[in-house]
């Protein structure tokens, strides 16, 4: 982890202040605080109280509940358990897909890909649950651009996972691994995982099964192999609040 994240107090506020640990990873820290601005202010992102360019640092706004990947544990406390419904599991799956809509091109920002995602638990690290159980993006370090002249890579090395899509994986099976030769890609990445994360957001109650039927056909469309056939995070974003509506939320 190349921030250390420390409790502080600005105000009287609680907030979050992020302390470069490695000088190696500056470019990575520098590009999550251009981030951080470029989405100022915005309800889907964490909120950037100040920054120290000399020192390294930034300070965002604390969010007591942690991040995302808590999130069963917070739900199975005895003062939340009353949240634990279909109703608020479908709800981060909003949230989720809401963020993706922003991210791909709901912004000045342009089109931003999640790479640090290639695993279920790395990406609910990148997001944090607010006071009112909403999910917000709040680690923005490694979004890179794809452009209609460009496409992106996540990293130079093997992905080796089977929550990242397919067109993130070596496709050369008598070769070995060199990125010179790695295709590139683009924000379809991110659809791909969509049906993923919502399901294991909304768990293994029984009145999820309704969500999930109704979900079937636009989460088959996020996994198609041909990531062009793929919809938007903004298809998915109507088609989860017709959902929504119908399930009378």
């Amino acid at each position: 982890m190349c921030l250390q994240v420390f409790l502080g107090s600005w105000h009287g506020y609680n907030v979050a202040v992020s302390v470069l640990r490695m000088p190696l990873y500056i470019e990575d820290f520098q590009h999550g605080l251009k981030m951080l601005l470029s989405f100022q202010p915005n309800p889907l992102i964490t909120q950037l109280v100040g920054w120290c360019d000399e020192q390294q640092q930034y300070v965002t706004e604390y969010h007591r509940h942690g991040s995302a990947d808590l999130l069963p544990d917070l739900l199975a406390s005895k003062c939340y358990m009353k949240f634990n419904s279909v109703h608020w599991q479908f709800r981060f799956c909003l949230n989720y897909v809401d963020i993706l809509t922003l991210l791909h091109g709901g912004s000045s920002a342009g089109v931003r890909v999640m790479c640090d995602s290639n695993e279920l638990y790395k990406l609910l690290q990148q997001f944090l649950v607010t006071a009112d159980l909403c999910l917000i993006l709040n680690d923005l370090d490694a979004l890179p651009e794809v452009t209609n002249t460009s496409k992106i890579k996540c990293g130079h090395h093997e992905i080796v996972s089977d929550f990242a899509a397919p067109e993130q994986l070596w496709p050369f099976d008598d070769i070995d691994f060199n990125d010179a030769y790695m295709p590139e890609y683009d924000e379809k990445i991110d659809i791909w995982k969509i049906p993923d994360v919502c399901t294991h957001f909304l768990g293994n109650c029984s009145e999820c099964n309704f969500i999930r039927n109704k979900l079937f056909k636009i989460h088959n469309r996020c996994k198609e192999i041909d990531a062009s056939r793929r919809p938007s995070a903004l298809e998915v974003r109507k088609e989860y609040k017709r959902v929504w509506k119908r399930a009378g939320f």
